[in-house]
């Protein structure tokens, strides 16, 4: 299974990231958003239901994606993170930086039909 893959749905992008994301597989996760950050979405929704773990260098790559996203005027949301990473991400102060919605809020808030 690819670590990411995306799909465009109008002017908004939603990237699926499985398993875990770490130093070993972020080239393929950098590729992905690099691939994205061409087309100008208006929002990038990061999909994280099947992601189990991210690493130190990962939540870097995050923070950096963020800035430039920023800097594009792209909206950036994870949804659906399991328990555990909500817990992580509310530590690290992650959803301050990259805000956590969920599937029911991507519907609603992004106009996004989601199955």
């Amino acid at each position: 299974m690819e670590t990411a893959t995306f799909e465009i749905i109008a002017d908004k992008a939603i990237i699926h990231l499985s398993q875990n994301i770490d130093f070993n597989n972020l080239v393929a996760v950098e590729k992905v958003f690099s691939a994205l950050f061409e087309k100008k979405p208006a929002l990038i929704a990061i999909n994280c239901n099947l992601l189990r773990f991210i690493d130190s260098t990962a939540i870097a790559f995050f923070v950096n994606i963020a800035a430039k996203a920023k800097g594009l005027n792209i909206k950036l949301v994870f949804y659906n993170l399991n328990e555990e990473l909500r817990y992580t991400f509310a530590i690290i102060k992650m959803d301050r930086i990259i805000p956590t919605v969920t599937q029911e809020e991507i519907k609603e808030e992004f106009s996004i039909n989601i199955n």
